[in-house]
């Protein structure tokens, strides 16, 4: 996950808020322990481990894209590997809608 940025489509800067939440996801994926980031794999693309070979492997590419929706959990189509991210008021919000969502998957 340490590429995770280079092999990403993100929104371009120009869209309102893009580059702020581009930010809070990559905090939170820097503050994942290593089981959630399995976790968050499995959310996005289906499978908690990478190809050998790594993101740059990964087809289709990850792209995020942008909920029009705010405050709420944020959602993935793990066929395409998009992941739509929802506005928050804070970081820690955001964080904290990012692992409500992945864990979900899990139940």
């Amino acid at each position: 996950m340490n590429n995770f940025k280079k092999y990403v489509t993100f929104p371009p800067e120009t869209v309102p808020h893009a580059s702020r939440l581009k930010e809070w996801l990559l905090e939170s994926l820097r503050e994942m322990d290593f089981q959630d980031k399995g976790i968050f794999l499995q959310f996005l693309t289906g499978s908690s481990r990478l190809p050998p070979e790594g993101l740059s492997q990964l087809n289709p590419r990850i792209k995020v894209t942008l909920s029009c929706l705010f405050g709420q959990l944020h959602t993935a189509d793990q066929i395409n590997h998009i992941l739509s991210l929802s506005d928050h008021t804070t970081q820690s919000e955001f964080a904290a809608a990012l692992l409500a969502a992945i864990r979900g998957q899990l139940h």
